[in-house]
């Protein structure tokens, strides 16, 4: 998505009682990416958005 000009913006629904850190950290570092490229990232959270997934 971050090289892909077609695409304009991300959308990330969020819906998660947690999960793993480093998965977490690495879905965070390319979000960042995403940011610093200029690309908007717009987020929904579900019912839940526990630990890693609020971390995101």
């Amino acid at each position: 998505a971050r090289i892909d000009d077609k695409i304009k913006a991300v959308v990330l629904r969020i819906d998660s009682p947690g999960g793993s850190a480093v998965a977490s950290d690495a879905i965070c570092r390319e979000v960042k990416r995403l940011r610093e490229a200029g690309k908007p990232v717009i987020v929904s959270m579900g019912n839940i958005a526990a630990s890693g997934g609020y971390y995101i």
